[in-house]
This record gives structure tokens, sequence and C-alpha cells, in this order.
């Protein structure tokens, strides 16, 4: 088969709106996928994903992620990786909450250092405040470094 570098753009943008895939567009008008590609970017289309045949559950999506699921257990509920979860939220304009969540923060609540400090003076290795306190003995042993207790 013989690709060609022009093709007809409304007959590319029907199949676009039917839901077709990057890759079965290029399979039918006879045009690399990444000529197609980039000529979605620059018209600045909207993406339709598909996997597997069914189109990407946005409305669906977007209530999980406003309900306060992370992008990884959306990604997980639906089969789909986290970062194509991002991608489609980002381009239907849901406004993303900063990745990572709170730095500082476990289970909501703050870290207790001065009961963990208290231990530690007690004896207490990391990995065993840690246990007492439900963090990693890692995080209990960055923390109390990180004020001189350790």
């Amino acid at each position: 088969m013989s690709l060609s570098l022009s093709f007809d753009e409304t007959a590319a943008l029907a199949l676009r709106q039917q839901g077709m895939s990057i890759y079965a567009m290029s399979d039918e008008l006879s045009v690399p996928a990444s000529t197609l590609n980039n000529w979605l970017k620059r018209r600045k289309l909207p993406r339709v994903a598909t996997r597997l045949g069914r189109t990407f559950p946005l409305e669906r999506a977007r209530a999980m992620y406003e309900a306060g699921m992370s992008l990884r257990e959306i990604g997980v509920e639906l089969n789909y990786t986290n970062n194509a979860v991002r991608r489609y939220l980002r381009a239907a304009g849901v406004k993303m909450r900063p990745l990572g969540g709170p730095r500082w923060h476990h289970k909501g609540e703050t870290f207790p250092l001065e009961e963990a400090v208290r231990l530690r003076k007690e004896g207490l290795i990391a990995r065993e405040i840690g246990a007492r306190l439900g963090y990693t003995g890692q995080n209990v042993h960055r923390r109390l470094k990180a004020v001189g207790a350790y």
C-alpha cells in the first residue's frame, strides 16, 4: 500500500467525528498516521478517545474526579492509564488538582511530629515509630532528620 502525504480533509474530519481512531483513518485514507495526528493538532480538533472500539467515558470520569477519586483510581476503574485519564479530562476543560496530593499530610491529618520526637527520645527507631503512628519508617526518618531529631 502506498501512502500519500495529501488527503481529503473533509473525509478525514467526517471519519474522526464518527469516532474512528487515527490508525483506522490512516488505513482508510492511505495517509500516514503521523500526518493525520499532526493535522488534528494543528487544527486543535478535539481528541476522540477510542480503546478497544469504545469511546472514553468522559462524563463518568469527570464525576469520579470531582468526587475526589485520584487519576489512578479512575484509570483502574475505567481500564485506562492515569495519564490518559488526565489528558482527556484536561482536554474537556476540567480544572485539575495539583499532582501528588498534600506533601506533609497523611490520611487528611497533619504528621504528629511532637509525638514522633517524643518516641525517638524514648529510644525507638524510625521503623518502630512509624508502626505506632501509621507511617513508614522512611517517612518518619525523613521528618525527624529535617528537625534534627535523628
